[in-house]
């Protein structure tokens, strides 16, 4: 699998993906009929985040959210950038299609909308990603780990680095912990990450030609879309076949 990450927000294919959702929501009425009275209306929003992350934000304050627009929402302990990937009643039904409406249920909020200086910050962000990345590298070379680094995510506050890897089995990464705490003076998260979560990351295209099923429409990325295999599958033995529904994560 390459090691080029995609940072997935504002790229070429979250570009698709959000032109996409604007055609969804511009037929809403089509799809689901006029709001009622009773339907639920709270504000809730879908935002994309680093790494094809999306998450359900509250919006406290109503404000005017359209898809596509950056947004700084609040995080455990901190704040970072998104970009609005649904809104409204579509949003609503992503919530409980996911089983997160449940009552008692706690959402983080969206700040408010990104400014100017708020996206001078994010192409700061953005532009010393690769950077950051190549430190990391060096860093892990440096204490000798036998792990593959996969991602990093520098939150916009700066006060939080999360660093993605995949290993085949358990890392001491104390040490490596320490020197890149001292390198960027932030809290550092070590996430090991499975290959499929690999490969959403990378937010590639399939052998298929279309975008990764994981980084775009795939809710649950541990999910087996072909569990259930479909007579259509089930008559198809081929190697070519095989070859076809297997990602590049090859599972």
């Amino acid at each position: 699998m390459s090691n080029v990450i995609c940072s997935c927000l504002l790229g070429d294919n979250a570009k698709v993906r959000l032109r996409l959702s604007q055609l969804l929501h511009s037929e809403i009425e089509d799809i689901y009929g006029k709001i009622s009275d009773d339907e639920d209306n709270r504000p809730i929003c879908e935002i994309e985040l680093q790494g094809c992350r999306r998450e359900f934000f509250d919006n406290p304050d109503s404000l005017p959210l359209g898809v596509g627009q950056q947004v700084i929402v609040a995080t455990d302990g901190g704040y970072d950038y998104g970009v609005v990937y649904s809104t409204g009643r579509i949003a609503l039904k992503k919530l409980k299609l996911k089983g997160l409406d449940k009552p008692g249920s706690e959402r983080l909020e969206i700040l408010r909308l990104a400014d100017e200086q708020d996206m001078l910050v994010i192409s700061e962000l953005k532009r010393r990603k690769e950077e950051i990345r190549e430190t990391c590298l060096g860093k892990v070379k440096k204490h000798d780990l036998d792990l593959k680094l996969v991602d990093v995510e520098l939150r916009m506050d700066q006060q939080k680095l999360s660093v993605y890897y995949t290993s085949s089995h358990r890392v001491d990464f104390r040490s490596l912990v320490r020197d890149l705490a001292g390198e960027f003076k932030a809290r550092i998260q070590m996430v090991q990450i499975t290959t499929r979560e690999e490969a959403r990351r990378a937010n590639s295209f399939g052998p298929c030609g279309c975008l990764l099923c994981c980084s775009s429409w795939l809710p649950k990325i541990h999910a087996n879309p072909f569990a259930e295999k479909s007579p259509f599958v089930e008559g198809a033995n081929s190697d070519s076949h095989a070859f076809n529904i297997t990602g590049i994560c090859n599972r």
